[in-house]
C-alpha cells in the first residue's frame, strides 16, 4: 500500500508540474504595436492563382482590396518610403515603384521593387521589398507571415553614417521597435569599426526573434551586410509573425 501511495504521489507531482509548465509557455496577448504589424481577415475558400507583374502601387492596392480585402501592407509602404527619402538625400533619379502579387491556393506574396537611375551605369535596384501570407483554411483566414527589405547602398557615393543613421531609424520606426534609438546607437558602434573588422561580415544590429517565436509574438530583425573593402553593402530587415 505504501509503494501505490507513493506512486501516486509521484504521479500526482509529475502532472502539476507539467500543468505549471504549460501556463508559464501560454502565449501573452501582443502589444498594440506587434498588433500594428500583423494581418488577419476572413477569406471565403483558397486562394485564386494569379501571377501579376509590373503593378503600380495604385493598382496593386487596388487588386488586394477587391481580390482579398487586404489593405497595402504597412510596414511594406513604409520601408519603401524609407528607401525614396534616402534616394532624395542622395539626390538620385529615382524609378516609379513595381509591384507583383503572386498568389497560390494557400499563399499569397507581394514584391516591390524600387530602381534608380545612375550615369554610366543605367538603372540599379536600390529597394526590394516582400510580404509574405498564408491562408488558413480552418479558419477561412488570411494571416501574415513574414515581410522584409533588402536595400542596397554600394551605389551610394557618399555612403555617409548620418544619412544611413536616418535610414536605420525610419527602418526601426516602420518595424515599430520601441527602442529605436538604441538600434541607431548600435548602428553607429559598429559602422566605426575598422574596414578589416567589417569585411564581408553581416552583423545584426537588432534581433528578438528567438523571443518571439518562444512567446508566440513578432520577431524583428535588422542585419548590416559589409562588401570585401568594408563598406556597408546591404541592409536587410525583417517581421515574423509567430503568433499563428
Amino acid at each position: 500500500m505504501k509503494r501505490k501511495g507513493v506512486l501516486l504521489f509521484i504521479l500526482v507531482l509529475l502532472f502539476s508540474g507539467c500543468s505549471k509548465g504549460k501556463s508559464e509557455t501560454k502565449a501573452k496577448p501582443l502589444s498594440n504595436e506587434d498588433v500594428s504589424l500583423i494581418t488577419s481577415v476572413k477569406q471565403k475558400g483558397a486562394l485564386s492563382q494569379m501571377n501579376l507583374p509590373n503593378l503600380t502601387e495604385e493598382e496593386a492596392k487596388n487588386t488586394l482590396e477587391d481580390k482579398y480585402n487586404l489593405e497595402m501592407n504597412v510596414f511594406l509602404t513604409k520601408a519603401m518610403t524609407s528607401v525614396d527619402d534616402l534616394v532624395e538625400a542622395e539626390g538620385l533619379q529615382s524609378k516609379d515603384r513595381n509591384y507583383t502579387i503572386l498568389a497560390e491556393e494557400n499563399k499569397l506574396t507581394i514584391y516591390a521593387v524600387q530602381h534608380y537611375d545612375l550615369e554610366d551605369h543605367g538603372q540599379i535596384l536600390l529597394g526590394q521589398a516582400e510580404a509574405t501570407y498564408k491562408y488558413d483554411k480552418t479558419s477561412q483566414k488570411i494571416h501574415s507571415l513574414k515581410q522584409s527589405i533588402l536595400i542596397n547602398c554600394t551605389s551610394f557615393e557618399s555612403n555617409e553614417e548620418k544619412k544611413l543613421e536616418v535610414l536605420v531609424k525610419k527602418l526601426a520606426e516602420a518595424m515599430m521597435v520601441t527602442e529605436s534609438d538604441q538600434v541607431v546607437k548600435q548602428f553607429s558602434v559598429e559602422i566605426k569599426k575598422s574596414a578589416d573588422a567589417l569585411s564581408k561580415k553581416v552583423i545584426s544590429i537588432y534581433d528578438d526573434s528567438k523571443e518571439a517565436e518562444k512567446k508566440a509574438g513578432v520577431g524583428r530583425l535588422i542585419n548590416l551586410s559589409f562588401d570585401r573593402e568594408g563598406r556597408l553593402e546591404e541592409v536587410y530587415a525583417q517581421v515574423t509573425d509567430y503568433s499563428n
